[in-house]
């Protein structure tokens, strides 16, 4: 019998295969979950943050998990859920001051839609100019360019500007 044992663990190590290691998960998944991220939040860069935090909470419980592809998926859906709720409501709530008139919060709304719909460059720059107060100088270090770029930069965001806010007063 010692013989039939031998074949049957034999035989059972060939169909169960061997536990996978983590670094060889990591590799043949991560493609798919950062597509998976990316079609959520529409951010390559958002979604590869996503999937690296799920997999660091995966393999913080690496032993433990019995369908650890099943729970990473689970977890970067979650995550990108929560990202999603967040963005959301950052956008939604217009950064007006309470005590203003209702003609300062209407001029106040159709000022911040009008810079919502400014590319993430032009936005970035109006607001370190105009909101943070810094100089073109601090605003080409902050944004990794040269001053130029920044003054035609904000003259583009201003132009722009500009002809939405007369175009949604008339």
């Amino acid at each position: 019998m010692p013989d039939s044992c031998a074949l049957l663990c034999v035989t059972m190590s060939a169909v169960r295969p061997a536990p996978l290691a983590f670094d060889d998960f990591y590799r043949e998944n991560y493609r798919s979950m950062v597509f998976l991220a990316r079609a959520t939040t529409q951010s390559v860069g958002m979604a590869e943050e996503i999937v690296q935090d799920a997999f660091v909470q995966l393999y913080q419980r690496w032993d433990q998990v019995g369908e650890p592809r099943a729970w990473l998926r689970r977890a970067v859906l979650s995550l990108c859920t929560s990202w999603v709720r967040r963005t959301v409501r950052a956008r939604s709530v217009p950064m007006i001051a309470l005590d203003e008139s209702r003609h300062d919060l209407d001029a106040s709304l159709d000022i911040w839609c009008a810079l919502s719909r400014l590319p993430p460059r032009q936005r970035a720059a109006v607001v370190l100019r105009y909101v943070e107060d810094l100089s073109e100088r601090d605003i080409a270090h902050a944004l990794g360019c040269r001053m130029g770029t920044v003054k035609s930069t904000l003259s583009r965001a201003r132009q722009t500007l500009r002809s939405e806010l007369t175009d949604d007063r008339d």
